[in-house]
């Protein structure tokens, strides 16, 4: 008998991803009118994860007849997916169907979200990952002394560099140095340098903490603009004393470094606190660090008794802890003995301390074709945490257009050959390369003919992001033209709530068509209609503007295109303006206002353009008045140290500030009127009331408040 669904969670189930099919290849809506005005058609399926009945697809005994009827254990599908699922039981197991529901529901949800307040979803840059990373390395990592210096030091300065061979632990290192500042400052991590550029440019005055995993990575010494845009963005970290930098990177890059680029190499070495980590010493407190290493990989792994015994003796030990190549990766892989009998496990131990630096091309070389081409796929597609879905979907999608290449055999044990020795899960079912130093290795390793393979048959536009080869570029101007484009999907956006929930959301593929057309200057066949209806879809989304504004402020200040009806569109035009930096909001002004012969006439501009400007000055004169205030507090409190005391320290805190601001009066008028003046010469701007201009001292994150208290902490303290 079939424990079949009632009508009650049937309609839940098609109600719950806004009736389209689960399936993520199909996504078709599967209900819609009839001939007849009184019907509708339906041809979707509410289909059963696991089986409705003894010996059917996916049955699981240990659910109860309710459960097995419920809505939890319900996906609604079109017609073909419902039988395509229940046709390979393997290829679309339970995880499979239950991903799938997930991420359907997920989309729903996004879509009637859209109208969310952007204040009421704070923007994640990295955090989250860092604390999914965190949580993984934190199973085996062991407090060392580069630690704990690079913690001091990360506390007296503000920029620290992490260098080392590979495989040293610079990347652990750098994530637990990080994540131990998260009370008092918000993270940046695994961003590109013009997010964490426009981070710093839009708040300069917030406590934030940013870190750049291996920053000088596999082509960046080749590109002159990554390392100009480097170049500006530590010169500009380096002024601001409320933001930490954390970089790490290989030794050899830096040598490289130094012999192309000396300027900017002399920058680090006389800028920021240079710690090396380095495993191959032998002094006592070496050994020690070793010894404890070799420990926590041996608990970690579980590696038997009896393989334990085999190393676990002072001649062995010995060879192990002062071994020229020991490193925490090299330990993890020796503690994995992989089909090696007892009698064998010491020179197999000894082995991959030996053959350190071809650990990823000895576990490649070891794989089929089927499970080198799912670790190229994953490559492809992020350097960092990805869902195995999409992974999964790009794969089977080069499965099926080049069937004849590959070996015969199921999707699982593909997967299971590079499970927990090449790409590893993490808590919430995403996957990534087992380390950063892999996906270095394979994007190298990944030639021509490969890339040309991956991206002919690719899906995401990131596919063609990462290899930006010659071909990925003659592709994508290709699919611009014949807007084939169109069929390329982005990779989802996670926003993160206050109450620590988060959500995935669909990025849009016509932002990407606007970066590309502005990239490649591309005009010829492109109806100005058309530009003008994805700016007019765009622009109706505060998220996008949120994270893509860049994007937006490049194709209007381009003149390709004749925008006029975005111009004169308030609505679109006040959400511009909220989200550009002072450089482009000048920019834009200079589009959308007639200038005179004087110059910009402000009495003559649009009301909401005169709000603008108010509120931009405005900011920009507390973000200058905050550093006046900064410069001179460290005196202040000096003469007044006997005024103050630990125990009420926020009181204090508040009570400097405020004093300051009395002290200061004068100064702060003249610094606010500087700023206005030097702005509106700069810009030609007359016909302005500087006193109808409001700025805060106290800014909205009480930066100086805090500054304050970490000041006088200092002083009391001393």
């Amino acid at each position: 008998m079939r424990d079949e669904f009632s009508q009650n969670s049937k309609n839940t189930l098609f109600k719950r991803v806004g009736g389209c099919c689960s399936n993520p290849r199909c996504r078709k809506p599967t209900s819609g009118p009839h001939s007849d005005f009184s019907k509708s058609i339906n041809i979707g399926v509410a289909a059963h994860i696991t089986t409705a009945e003894i010996h059917g697809p996916r049955y699981d005994s240990s659910l109860t007849q309710d459960e097995r009827k419920s809505a939890a254990n319900g996906i609604w599908l079109c017609q073909d997916c419902a039988k395509l699922i229940d046709s390979d039981v393997i290829k679309y197991a339970v995880h499979v169907n239950t991903e799938w529901k997930k991420t359907s529901e997920e989309i729903a949800l996004s879509k009637i979200s859209s109208h969310v307040s952007v204040s009421e979803v704070p923007k994640d840059f990295g955090k989250n990952l860092l604390f999914t990373e965190f949580s993984e390395y934190s199973k085996t990592f062991i407090r060392t002394y580069f630690y704990d210096n690079a913690l001091n030091a990360l506390k007296r300065n503000n920029c620290v560099l992490l260098s080392g061979y590979s495989m040293m632990g610079k990347t652990a290192t750098s994530i637990m140095l990080a994540a131990s500042f998260d009370e008092s400052y918000d993270i940046i991590y695994n961003q590109n340098l013009s997010v964490i550029l426009d981070c710093v440019s839009k708040e300069p005055n917030k406590l934030e903490l940013i870190l750049i995993d291996d920053f000088l990575g596999q082509d960046e010494l080749m590109d002159s603009k990554y390392l100009s845009e480097l170049e500006k963005l530590l010169k500009k970290i380096t002024k601001l004393s409320c933001k930490k930098l954390i970089l790490n990177s290989r030794k050899s890059l830096l040598t490289n470094l130094k012999v192309q680029y000396k300027g900017l190499f002399y920058y680090l070495e006389n800028e920021f606190v240079n710690i090396e980590i380095d495993l191959s010493k032998s002094q006592e407190k070496d050994i020690e660090i070793k010894l404890k290493i070799l420990k926590s990989y041996i608990e970690s792994n579980n590696l038997p008794k009896e393989y334990v015994e085999k190393i676990w003796n002072k001649e062995v030990l010995t060879k192990v802890l002062t071994h020229d190549d020991f490193s925490p990766l090299a330990i993890e892989y020796a503690t994995k003995p992989k089909s090696v009998e007892p009698d064998d496990y010491e020179e197999f131990f000894m082995k991959k301390l030996d053959e350190a630096d071809s650990i990823w091309s000895t576990e490649i070389a070891s794989l089929n074709i089927n499970a080198k081409v799912y670790l190229c796929t994953l490559v492809s597609l992020s350097s960092t945490t990805i869902d195995k879905t999409i992974v999964d979907e790009c794969f089977e999608q080069r499965f099926s257009d080049n069937y004849d290449e590959f070996d015969d055999e199921s999707f699982e044990n593909t997967f299971k050959r590079l499970e927990c020795s090449l790409i590893k899960w993490n808590s919430s079912k995403k996957i990534s390369v087992y380390h950063p130093s892999l996906f270095t290795y394979v994007l190298g390793e990944i030639g021509e003919k490969e890339k040309k393979k991956i991206l002919d048959c690719a899906i995401y536009i990131e596919q063609f992001e990462t290899f930006n080869n010659t071909y990925a570029q003659k592709k994508l101007k290709e699919l611009i033209l014949t807007n084939d484009f169109f069929n390329l999907k982005v990779m989802p956006a996670v926003l993160h709530y206050s109450n620590s929930s988060s959500l995935e959301v669909m990025n849009s593929i016509l932002l990407k068509y606007l970066k590309y057309i502005h990239d490649f200057n591309i005009k010829e066949s492109l109806p100005n209609e058309y530009i003008i209806e994805i700016l007019n879809c765009v622009l109706k989304n505060n998220l996008f503007l949120l994270h893509s504004i860049d994007v937006i402020v490049n194709i209007l200040l381009s003149e390709n295109y004749d925008l006029i009806d975005i111009f004169t569109n308030e609505e679109h035009m006040k959400r511009i303006f909220r989200y550009s930096n002072m450089e482009d909001t000048w920019k834009i002004i200079g589009i959308c206002v007639e200038p005179s012969d004087m110059g910009l006439d402000f009495q003559k501009m649009p009301l909401y353009i005169q709000e603008v400007l108010k509120t931009k000055l405005g900011d920009l004169a507390t973000y200058n008045i905050t550093e006046l205030l900064e410069s001179e507090m460290d005196t202040f409190i000096s003469e007044r140290i006997e005024e103050y005391e630990a125990e009420y320290l926020e009181d204090d805190a508040y009570e400097i500030v405020y004093a300051m601001e009395n002290e200061f009066a004068s100064e702060i008028l003249e610094k606010a009127q500087l700023t206005f003046q030097l702005e509106a010469e700069t810009n030609k701007l007359y016909n302005i009331d500087f006193d109808s201009i409001e700025y805060n001292i106290i800014d909205d994150d009480g930066y100086l408040v805090e500054v304050a208290m970490n000041k006088l902490n200092d002083h009391l303290s001393t």
